[in-house]
């Protein structure tokens, strides 16, 4: 089956087996639902510079790229299937794109990364990735290519990616590479990579919380011993913190003495104090 430059279109309810493409679109305001694909030899679906797109509900096994928009906007992606996608991702948007929203699917022992977005030729903005399966992809064991990949040289603008199922996924779970403004990371679970589970360049307004299995957040005590002037506390935390968003509050009287933080590194950093005492001081401290 290849659609091509029909507007209005709905293409549900289909058995597509053993062909070079399955569901290919260009006309704007297209509707794809409930089909079955099973070995697709290019795509199994794909969109060509649409606009207003739903592609629900469909199960797709063996397709060389399983659900690709190219430059299309105003996509929803939602509650599809995806099993031995052998290129470029169960998930590819292609490119870039805007306004797109990848909620609630299953992308499962994948050639690639589970879900892939490129913005090679335009800026990828406003993107939700949401409750999403994403499990034991990336079976080649490819650099770069884990759970969720978003990379290209345009930027990226909006991306939040939370509350998704990360595991089993050799190489990264999710890589976000530079040019990204507002990466939002949250509340996923991660289990079982095999390289650091999150790989950022940290662009303006990034935040990252809240996940399991990538702790962002801690806080603990830290004792300067007697006769010294500083500790080295290990923080626990899967980044490298901030120095600025580091905490620290002495718990006895330093009898005047100041106190702050140095030498800030992805496992440690340092409090100071301005002179060594006879006695202990403790501090509390935290990262949030």
């Amino acid at each position: 089956m290849n659609v091509v430059g029909d507007y209005n279109k709905v293409v549900a309810n289909h058995l597509i087996d053993g062909i070079y493409f399955g569901i290919n679109i260009l006309g704007n305001y297209a509707t794809i639902s409930n089909n079955s694909i099973h070995f697709a030899v290019y795509d199994g679906i794909r969109l060509c510079e649409v606009y207003y797109a739903t592609i629900i509900g469909n199960v797709i096994r063996d397709a060389w790229c399983p659900i690709t928009p190219r430059r299309s906007h105003h996509v929803s992606i939602i509650g599809n299937v995806v099993e031995y996608a052998r290129q470029h991702g169960a998930i590819y948007l292609e490119y870039g794109g805007s306004h797109i929203e990848i909620i609630g699917n299953d992308l499962c022992n994948c050639y690639g990364p589970g879900i892939q977005a490129e913005a090679s030729y335009e800026q990828l903005t406003d993107v939700i990735i949401k409750g999403n399966a994403i499990i034991g992809n990336n079976t080649e064991n490819v650099a770069e290519k884990g759970g969720i990949w978003i990379h290209g040289s345009n930027e990226k603008h909006h991306i939040m990616i939370v509350g998704n199922i990360i595991r089993d996924n050799k190489q990264q779970d999710i890589i976000v590479d530079s040019n990204s403004y507002g990466t939002v990371i949250m509340f996923n679970d991660f289990r079982n990579s095999t390289a650091p589970k999150i790989i950022t360049d940290n662009g303006i307004g990034t935040i990252i919380k809240g996940n399991l299995g990538f702790v962002t957040e801690n806080d603990g005590e830290a004792t300067i011993a007697a006769g010294s002037t500083y500790v080295d506390v290990e923080h626990g935390l899967d980044i490298t913190p901030d120095e600025n968003r580091i905490r620290i509050t002495p718990k006895d009287n330093l009898n005047g003495r100041n106190w702050w933080i140095s030498d800030v590194n992805d496992t440690t950093f340092r409090i100071n104090i301005s002179s060594s005492d006879t006695v202990d001081h403790v501090f509390g401290w935290s990262y949030a």
